[in-house]
């Protein structure tokens, strides 16, 4: 009974710690797009991030995978670009996971 125990809460941590491994690359993803996107509309981070109604550290941390993105926030920033750019920012993210392991 006990290695019955054993053998299902390192099951959940290993199923956690994918999870936590996805979460991770999708957010790299999206970072990768988000910095893209930025480029092509020649916003720095700080202007881009005054759109959004966040600051510059926050973009950069969005931009480099370390800090998600709000659907609210994703939604604001695609609603400032051209259709063409938004289109194609979902297209490459949706690529990129299936692609991968997410």
């Amino acid at each position: 009974c006990h290695s019955l125990y054993s053998t299902r809460k390192l099951c959940k941590f290993r199923s956690k710690v994918l999870v936590n491994k996805q979460d991770d690359k999708l957010k790299l993803y999206i970072g990768t797009e988000v910095r893209q996107l930025r480029s092509k509309l020649g916003l720095t981070q700080t202007e881009f991030g005054e759109q959004l109604d966040l600051d510059a550290a926050y973009v950069s941390k969005i931009e480099r995978g370390v800090k998600p993105i709000s659907s609210l926030h994703l939604f604001t920033m695609l609603s400032i670009c051209k259709q063409e750019s938004a289109v194609e920012f979902v297209l490459n993210i949706t690529k990129k996971v299936n692609q991968s392991d997410c």
